[in-house]
């Protein structure tokens, strides 16, 4: 028997971050879109109510919310809002799980309180201008002195948050000739000497998360910041891609949801020929589709996410939720506008942000061209 089902505490949990997602993030959000900046007092309010931080473990100050299921439900809501605010909102989760799967101790209550508390900002530096899709061809560089510690040389691109984050998890390869096998990661501070910030990254959508590349020179790092040992580095992006490729998922499920559900309240309102929009079969069959298309990419989201609460391997599972909800947003959105006519088009109405914001959900975490390769690789 088969039941689909949230618990009290999930549709509790989905009710506060629906509600935190209507009266706060929506009304900011064409704001954060317009400045390209996020407002970080959105952040301070969502930290208060553990928005920001229901991952991570009780007794570090977090939520202790472990369920994949609850993470995706509250990604959909907060990304319904706006999805630039909602990465910044989750962008600790990546690191919070390295650390809880790869950490030592001593990282895990040095940094786990601080990305936990308020203020606390953190990126994930994997991607290079000439290695995005192909992690194994990084060439960051670090190298090992004789007493243990080592020396980052390189740069990153198109990092999240890069530019402004306190604690960033570094990629880098011991030696290029070992390819994956030769990558390893390490916890860079903001203030460590050496680290440096370049320009900011002019982006399509998704504009309240900035993008920066960032810096490597002579960075001296102790051995102790090295997270995993060395070599673990691909190992450690592979999980928390699998993991984020279900969160990006749900963020599009939230993209998708919002603009099928403007689409049809302006459809019920605006006439042509005598009749709404939504009394021609032309749209009412075309709003139809979306929202079967929107049903069934939430339920892959969910059972990549229930695969990943009982232990199973969740690769194939994850790619497909990426894939097909991806791709169900960028169709929804553009139809959105197509409704919408010129009024899509125009700024004044968010449709257009949120085809915008689609588009960069296709892209992140691993193109839909590198999920359709992982899928056949596991048929």
């Amino acid at each position: 028997m088969i039941e689909i089902s949230l618990s009290e505490e999930q549709e509790s949990l989905r009710e506060l971050a629906a509600r935190f997602s209507r009266e706060v993030i929506r009304p900011a959000a064409a704001s954060c879109d317009e400045s390209e900046k996020m407002d970080w007092s959105l952040f301070d309010k969502a930290q208060q109510i553990g928005l920001t931080n229901f991952y991570i473990s009780e007794e570090y100050g977090g939520g202790g919310i472990t369920d994949c299921v609850t993470h995706a439900l509250i990604c959909e809501e907060l990304s319904w809002g706006c999805a630039g605010i909602a990465a910044n909102f989750l962008g600790a989760m990546g690191i919070a799980n390295a650390l809880r799967d790869f950490g030592t101790e001593q990282q895990r209550s040095s940094y786990l309180p601080r990305l936990a508390g308020p203020g606390y900002r953190a990126a994930i530096a994997m991607t290079e201008t000439g290695a995005g899709s192909d992690a194994a061809a990084i060439r960051s560089r670090a190298r090992r002195l004789a007493d243990g510690s080592y020396v980052l040389d390189g740069s990153k691109s198109y990092i999240t948050n890069g530019g402004i984050a306190d604690l960033i998890l570094v990629f880098a390869t011991i030696d290029p000739e070992r390819k994956s096998k030769g990558i390893t990661a390490f916890l860079v501070e903001r203030s460590n000497v050496g680290f440096k910030v370049g320009r900011k990254e002019a982006k399509m959508g998704a504009r309240a998360a900035g993008s920066w590349e960032i810096y490597f020179e002579n960075l001296h790092l102790p051995a102790s910041s090295r997270l995993g040992e060395e070599g673990a580095g691909f190992m450690i992006a592979s999980r928390a891609f699998i993991n984020f490729r279900t969160i990006v998922a749900a963020r599009a499920v939230g993209i998708a949801r919002a603009a099928l559900e403007y689409a049809s309240a302006y459809a019920k309102e605006r006439k042509t020929f005598g009749k709404t929009l939504l009394e021609h079969q032309g749209i009412a069959f075309k709003l139809a589709g979306l929202a079967t298309q929107l049903e069934a990419a939430r339920l892959l989201v969910w059972s990549a996410a229930d695969a990943a609460n009982r232990g199973l391997n969740t690769v194939q599972k994850a790619s497909m939720a990426k894939l097909f909800a991806t791709d169900v947003a960028m169709e929804t959105t553009t139809e959105a506008v197509q409704v919408l006519g010129s009024y899509g088009y125009s700024r004044e109405h968010p449709v257009e942000k949120w085809m915008r914001d689609a588009k960069g959900q296709q892209i992140l975490e691993g193109p839909n061209e590198i999920q359709k390769l992982i899928i056949s690789r596991h048929l």
